[in-house]
């Protein structure tokens, strides 16, 4: 596992909100694991969007 790094950030009061309740929920443990997990996401979504540009819309634009 990788050593966790300490940062500050700031969230509009919506975001915030929402952190708050998946820790209240039980869903997860704390805010970091919440923020975390919307980062693996967001990662995850970018590494689709990234293979879909170069596995499917390059060669199109190569082929035309």
């Amino acid at each position: 596992m990788r050593p966790n790094r300490s940062i500050t950030i700031s969230l509009p009061e919506d975001m915030a909100e929402l952190v708050q309740k998946k820790v209240a929920s039980g869903e997860f443990a704390d805010e970091s694991e919440v923020v975390a997990e919307g980062l693996r996401y967001l990662a995850d979504h970018d590494a689709g969007i990234e293979s879909w540009l170069r596995d499917e819309v390059v060669p199109t634009r190569h082929g035309a």
